[in-house]
């Protein structure tokens, strides 16, 4: 295998400098009140209703036939709870819908996501019969935990229409995820008590990406006018490729033996076997 062709694949995985992966999260709002949200900037994209094809058109394939979107699936009915001990609500039927049948109609859960990947997208599953009431999702980043939340995305399905079970989905832009210095979580809104609306699920669309390009170089036959720069550096400051000799090179035209592979392979997706 010649080096580069190694570089692109492991690329593919989209290894970014200093991956720490830790998740935190709050839990829901310390005062009880019908909304954690405190600050409400962000870039406010369309929603639009979607349909199961629709969805499917965004895993779109590279040309080794791999995903370059990933989709990380919130079930309200699974590690989610009411933001108020007052709150009655019932799961209905076999998809474990959430309605709200008195108090507060805020539901809130945590979730993770690698830190260097990109948020793409967020999606409400959810059910809505009613002209009057709507269904709502928020998407939240904390910076630290005394910190107010900020939203990253909201979707809803509208108080003007009755569009029956479906996805409602708005696009996100420019936000790489960081869990070091904070965390993320999703907020539900069921805003009808008689069932007419019902919220089954999130999901937050995502991609691996490589890390920005440093200022200076590592290796001295790797510049920074290297059409591979970027990537070389990922692998080095991820601890993946030391480089060769006597670790000033990093000698990119050589050819890569299953040894040097095993190497790669097993420090870029952290392999490891059962004690």
């Amino acid at each position: 295998m010649r080096p580069i062709v190694a570089l692109v694949f492991l690329a593919s995985l989209s290894l970014g400098i200093a991956n720490v992966n830790a998740q935190s999260f709050d839990g829901a709002a310390a005062d009880g009140s019908d909304s954690a949200v405190e600050n409400n900037s962000f870039d406010s994209s369309p929603v639009e209703i979607r349909s199961a094809e629709d969805k499917e058109d965004d895993l779109i394939t590279n040309q080794f036939g791999i995903s370059r979107t990933f989709v990380h699936t919130t079930q309200v009915m699974g590690g989610c709870g009411p933001i108020s001990s007052t709150t009655a609500y019932n799961f209905g039927g076999s998809q474990g819908r959430l309605n709200v049948t008195s108090g507060s109609a805020f539901f809130e859960c945590g979730f993770y996501l690698p830190t260097g990947s990109k948020i793409v997208g967020f999606e409400l599953e959810a059910c809505d019969s009613s002209t009057s009431d709507t269904v709502n999702a928020r998407l939240y980043r904390y910076a630290s935990a005394s910190a107010s939340l900020s939203t990253l995305a909201f979707v809803e399905s509208g108080t003007t229409s009755a569009p029956g079970c479906t996805y409602f989905y708005t696009a996100v832009s420019n936000h790489t995820v960081e869990n070091f210095n904070g965390g993320y979580m999703i907020e539900f809104y069921d805003g009808s008590t008689l069932n007419t609306t019902t919220v089954r699920a999130a999901r937050v669309y995502w991609q691996r990406q490589i890390s920005p390009a440093p200022g200076s170089a590592t290796f001295l036959d790797v510049p920074t006018s290297h059409p591979f720069f970027k990537e070389v550096e990922a692998l080095a400051a991820s601890g993946i490729s030391g480089g060769c000799g006597d670790g000033t090179i990093y000698c990119p035209n050589n050819p890569v033996t299953r040894g040097q592979m095993a190497a790669f392979l097993a420090r870029a997706l952290g392999l490891y076997w059962s004690p």
